[in-house]
Parts: C-alpha cells; sequence; structure tokens
C-alpha cells in the first residue's frame, strides 16, 4: 500500500510535536500546533503538525524522540543544522 506524501509528511510532524513537550522549548524558538488527529486504525498513534521558526542564529536542545516516531521537517527557508 502507498502512502501519499501529504499523510506521510503530516505523521512525521506529527510525530515530531508530539514527542516533544511545549515546555522543552528553548528561548528564540516558537512552535506552533498545525494539525492533531488520531489515527483511527492505530490506537494510541496521532498525527500532529507543527510550525517551529527559530529566530535567527537560533536553536533547540538536544534531545530524543521515541524510537517508534516518525520524525520529518521540512525547511522552508534558511537552514538546518545538525551540531
Amino acid at each position: 500500500m502507498q502512502i501519499p506524501p501529504v499523510v506521510s509528511t503530516a505523521c512525521a510532524v506529527i510525530a515530531i510535536s508530539a514527542s516533544v513537550p511545549a515546555a522543552a522549548h528553548d528561548v528564540g524558538e516558537t512552535v506552533t500546533p498545525q494539525f492533531n488527529q488520531a489515527i483511527t486504525n492505530i490506537p494510541g498513534k496521532s498525527l500532529v503538525a507543527m510550525v517551529v521558526d527559530y529566530a535567527p542564529g537560533g536553536a533547540s536542545r538536544s534531545h530524543m524522540h521515541a524510537k517508534s516516531a516518525f520524525i520529518y521537517a521540512y525547511v522552508l527557508s534558511g537552514e538546518l543544522n545538525r551540531r
């Protein structure tokens, strides 16, 4: 079964946002929830989409996600660096 790209992208973004509590966000990082919907045929799982904006030179602290999470990031402008 093929998963449409929009659905896989949304799933990834949801997994990212669901695995990072709001209190963990850093100064200079603005997180805006866009979408949150339970996946009806996968109990306990949901699709979450969030937009994360960083101030110039901003960054997130090092953190981990559940091994079962599907993480996907799409950069609209600027660049994303792993440290």
